[in-house]
């Protein structure tokens, strides 16, 4: 099976089937983290603060490995408060507020859209401008109907392996189009229609390089998994949904790890706009 999603820091065990196209949450965050403070906050580290929840395992995971990120690297940040909140929180404005005044200069919400939701909703209440931090499945493009408007989240952030989906002239965008016009594609162009085009290029292209292995007749699952395991998929194959990494699995984890890379998006003028691509992930330990 391919996953479009990111992978989990307690999946990262050795032979496994599933495999994920994009590194773990923890993967994009930090480098969010890392490229933020190399650009915004040199020769310091950033201060940051994260909601997530303990009521689901794959947002609990973001919180074990976001602590122990920024425990492995004070000079990079200083993790202000791991705020651990409900699912679907009514209101974290006395949270929010309690991390502001410790100084928090970057908010990550990297979980779902009911917590992005309720810290953007307190960031006004608050009446501040510190930028929070989103993930793929809780993007800007996915808060705007909820929040009134992509202008709501002015200044905010959108980080991960894959594509930011805006209306820039990009590959990405240029190869959607072709799908629209030529083959009829229905699907919107968002976050969520990206997830879908990325795992199907990686699976196109495993397929290909088994079949031509092996004979297009012959395929078995097996050999699809070896495929995968065994070729390195040079970015260049992806037209940029794969955030301009290299998929390259091996036994020893269930997404890329040799060189994943992200994506950065920024909303500016009520406008997504991709602020930096191709970002790579610093190298993390397990968690």
């Amino acid at each position: 099976m391919i996953l479009g999603s990111a992978a989990n820091g307690f999946g990262w065990r050795p032979n496994q089937w599933v495999l994920a196209t994009r590194p773990t949450f923890v993967h994009e965050v930090s480098g969010f983290i890392d490229w933020f403070q190399k650009t915004k906050t040199p020769g310091r580290p950033v201060k940051v603060a994260m909601f997530t929840t303990e009521a689901s395992p794959t947002f609990a995971d973001m919180g074990k490995g976001i602590i122990a990120y920024a425990k492995a690297n004070p000079n990079v940040v200083t993790l202000v408060e791991m705020v651990y909140v409900e699912p679907q929180p009514a209101d974290v404005t006395l949270q929010l507020r309690r991390v502001l005044n410790a100084g928090a200069e970057v908010v990550l919400v990297p979980s779902n859209i009911q917590q992005a939701v309720a810290v953007k909703r307190a960031m006004q209440t608050l009446g501040k401008n510190v930028p929070i931090v989103y993930s793929l499945q809780n993007s800007p493009a996915m808060l705007q109907k909820l929040l009134g408007s992509l202008s709501a989240m002015d200044g905010d952030y959108e980080v991960h392996a894959g594509v930011i989906a805006t209306d820039e002239d990009t590959e990405a965008k240029k190869f959607y189009d072709m799908l629209v016009a030529k083959y009829g594609v229905k699907a919107p162009w968002h976050s969520i229609t990206t997830i879908g085009i990325n795992q199907t290029l990686v699976l196109v292209r495993a397929v290909e390089a088994a079949a031509k292995k092996n004979g297009g007749d012959k395929l078995t699952g097996e050999m699809l998994y070896n495929t995968l395991i065994e070729t390195h998929f040079p970015a260049k194959d992806f037209f940029g949904f794969t955030g301009g990494g290299d998929i390259d699995f091996s036994v020893e984890a269930p997404f890329p790890i040799k060189d994943p890379r992200v994506n950065i998006g920024q909303v500016v003028g009520g406008k997504l706009t991709t602020v930096a691509r191709g970002v790579p992930v610093p190298k993390l330990a397990k968690w």
